[in-house]
């Protein structure tokens, strides 16, 4: 069973936020997904649009059947949330 709002949160929760005052953008990234990156006007919006890269990022994964990697830190750190993972 996959817990992909669970998935989510959990990078949204490592996510780094940054202003980039040149640009006039917030950028947001998960340091633990190579290239899972967003930028928007706001931090909220930035967020919001990390979220769906992260979702992008696990749908590819598992459709090019990676999954299992992505999963294996996560399955570690939340054993307790789902022991069958």
């Amino acid at each position: 069973m996959l817990f992909i709002p669970t998935y989510i949160k959990h990078h949204l929760e490592k996510a780094k936020y940054e202003y980039d005052p040149e640009a006039k953008v917030w950028c947001a990234w998960t340091p633990e997904l190579p290239g899972a990156y967003a930028q928007a006007s706001t931090v909220e919006a930035a967020r919001a649009s990390l979220a769906e890269v992260v979702e992008d990022y696990l749908m590819l994964a598992i459709q090019k059947g990676e999954s299992k990697k992505l999963f294996k830190k996560f399955q570690k750190f939340h054993a307790t949330l789902a022991p069958n993972f």
